[in-house]
């Protein structure tokens, strides 16, 4: 996180969290009562290059732990509090990063403690029609996730995980990852169950379809080590079941995709 101080925006670390329900502040007459989050900022970036160390003996830059501070963040529809922003907004006029290669969540961990799955991403999308439908239909998701281990058809999945990996991005970090993790643990257990049944009837380019949704999701649940590793034992898996067939395009197919792994 940037955090400003006296005028000055430093590179800040959050070293603890604060929540409770009170009342405003005397200046803020709108609301009675609101949920308030406060956030102890340490002024200072850790790096094993820093040039202070602190009183555990962990290096780093910027300013010392006698300017410490908690920074209180009071929720009506937004945070009002503008003295805290991620290191990848668009408004943070400090951020080097390109935006477009990042997904627009290190500031999710905010909205943990709300009722909601999505919110709008200006790199993904705004449309409060999408955003209210997803929040509104979030508790049925979970039932629907595990209706998949009984998918009647690779098709079937492979249009569930296509749904999912176009608004992946606009759920919360938090909220997301559960539910996604979840899909993508019984979407993979189903498909391999279904060809092991009937390693016939589908085509070649509903797997590719599965495995590309897959990674997409995939890679909002956990970090590319971890992603590229479900998908390595999955696709390994897929070709055990089409080499043990008899017939020949899958076991093609098997080489096709050993070959790409």
């Amino acid at each position: 996180m940037d955090c400003l101080q006296n005028g000055r925006w430093y590179c800040s670390t959050i070293l603890d969290v604060k929540r409770n329900s009170g009342d405003r502040t005397p200046k803020r007459k709108k609301k009675s009562s609101q949920r308030i989050t406060e956030y102890l900022v340490g002024f200072r970036r850790y790096d094993p290059e820093g040039n202070k160390v602190d009183m555990e003996g962990k290096s780093f830059f910027g300013l010392n732990e006698s300017s410490d501070e908690w920074v209180p963040v009071i929720w009506l529809n937004q945070v009002e509090s503008q003295r805290l922003l991620p290191r990848l907004s668009l408004s943070n006029p400090h951020n080097k990063l390109n935006y477009d290669e990042c997904q627009d969540d290190p500031n999710d961990f905010l909205l943990a403690e709300l009722p909601i799955l999505a919110i709008g991403r200006e790199s993904v999308s705004q449309s409060s029609f999408l955003i209210n439908l997803l929040n509104d239909i979030a508790p049925n998701l979970s039932p629907l996730i595990a209706s998949l281990s009984q998918a009647p058809s690779l098709d079937y999945i492979r249009f569930i995980l296509s749904t999912f990996d176009n608004v992946s991005k606009l759920m919360l970090k938090q909220q997301g990852s559960r539910l996604l993790a979840q899909l993508a643990q019984t979407a993979m257990a189903q498909v391999l169950e279904l060809t092991r049944k009937n390693c016939r009837n589908f085509q070649n380019q509903t797997i590719d379809v599965i495995i590309l949704s897959l990674s997409q999701i995939l890679a909002r649940v956990s970090n590319n080590d971890l992603k590229n590793l479900s998908l390595f034992h999955f696709q390994l898996s897929l070709v055990l079941v089409y080499l043990n067939s008899d017939i020949l395009e899958r076991q093609i197919q098997a080489l096709r995709i050993f070959s790409d792994l």
